[in-house]
């Protein structure tokens, strides 16, 4: 770029160059070669096109040229980790499923619920009916089986996150 643009009075190119390297050391070539191409090419606001443009103007087209690409770098590592999470919650749901399925932990809980509730007064199911066991069992083989859902896709933070 020295080359393309007027010398600048009393700049020291080597001075000049060191600072250019110093401001853009932490850039990707293909950066630096955008911005350049960039200010060759006029592309530039603020910029005449006569004099070398500053390192800080430099470094900061780079940078500016590297931002679509760094947003949307983190806008993936945002969807990626959502991905994660809700891996991690369907695995978890399923195993909590397998779970309440297998009939040693359900005589478990039986049993915890037994030891918890005893020595307390038994609850009657329908007193207000006064039916017996048989035409309980009547009553419940005619209803629907019932399924299970989730409200969580419901709540107002479900929603904003997807």
């Amino acid at each position: 770029m020295a080359g393309q643009f007027r010398d600048q009075p009393d700049i020291d190119h080597a001075d000049m160059a060191g600072e250019f390297l110093a401001a853009c050391r932490d850039l990707p070539p293909w950066a630096v070669s955008e911005a350049a191409s960039d200010f060759l090419a006029g592309r530039v606001d603020n910029h005449t096109g006569q004099f070398m443009p500053t390192c800080a103007e430099f470094a900061k087209r780079a940078r500016a040229i590297m931002m679509p690409f760094l947003s949307e770098r983190a806008l993936l590592r945002t969807e990626a980790s959502k991905l994660v999470e809700r891996a991690t919650d369907d695995r978890r749901r399923h195993l909590i499923d397998m779970e309440r399925q297998d009939p040693a932990v359900r005589k478990r809980v039986a049993a915890l619920v037994d030891v918890a509730t005893a020595g307390a007064a038994k609850r009657k199911v329908l007193p207000h009916l006064r039916l017996n066991d048989a035409g309980q069992k009547r009553i419940d083989a005619l209803k629907r089986p019932r399924q299970e859902f989730s409200k969580l896709e419901q709540t107002k933070i479900v929603k904003g996150r997807s």
